[in-house]
């Protein structure tokens, strides 16, 4: 994966989310200039910053020691649809 289709990715995913560059950066622990930079491919994403996305929605951290890159993903989409559900779950709820 290139770091264009990664960053196009990372930020589709956090709008999916509903999340801000700002409000991710922090939970990742990271300026949100990178994590714009990272979104434009201007910066390349390293793994711990994958971690750090995976992380930052409820990742194991035991888990992402034995998970590959594609694996990483499917786990960070289905978080992110995790949190989605519950988010409506709660809208919902009287």
């Amino acid at each position: 994966m290139t770091a264009q289709s990664f960053g196009s990715y990372i930020k589709s995913l956090r709008t999916a989310a509903n999340l801000s560059q700002r409000a991710l950066a922090e939970r990742l622990g990271v300026n949100p200039s990178f994590l714009c930079n990272v979104e434009k491919g201007k910066a390349p994403p390293f793994v711990p910053a994958r971690w750090g996305a995976l992380l930052a929605i409820g990742a194991d951290v035991d888990e992402l020691r034995a998970l590959s890159v594609a694996r990483q993903r499917d786990m960070l989409n289905a978080r992110i649809q995790a949190l989605n559900d519950s988010l409506n779950a709660d809208t919902l709820s009287p």
